[in-house]
């Protein structure tokens, strides 16, 4: 059985590097879950202030996508974001509800730079219904 040596060798490594790529991967998907519920909750935070601040007037009177100091929901919700953060389509004021959708780039974790699939663009589009009367 000389011949056989070192075979257990290379099948502990490999096992180790599997469980290491495993843990990687779930590492950075953890990172982008997380950043993706962050985003749901700054786009459902916009369309409820957007919603909050709409003039009733405005609103009833057939102006709707405006807010009471004549700004467009897109330009409010653009000052509303942060970072690297843009404004998707659909935002504004449709059948009675602010609809806000907001994308972002997130990188990888443990995955090089230069690499095609470094970052994840992930997208949350969140509703406010307009108070009716």
């Amino acid at each position: 059985m000389k011949g056989e040596r070192g075979n257990m060798l290379i099948l502990g490594i490999g096992i180790w590097a599997f469980v290491c790529v495993l843990l990687a991967g779930s590492v950075a998907l953890s990172i982008v879950a997380l950043e993706r519920r962050e985003l749901v909750a700054q786009a459902d935070s916009i369309a409820l202030t957007v919603a909050d601040d709409l003039n009733d007037e405005l609103y009833y009177a057939g102006a709707q996508h405006y807010l009471p100091d004549g700004r467009d929901v897109v330009v409010t919700a653009q000052r509303l974001t942060s970072g690297d953060t843009r404004i998707g389509d659909p935002t504004g004021v449709r059948n009675g509800m602010v609809v806000v959708t907001l994308s972002r780039s997130v990188p990888l974790a443990f995955v090089p730079e230069g690499m095609p699939f470094k970052n994840v663009r992930i997208e949350s589009t969140s509703y406010a219904i307009l108070r009716e009367r």
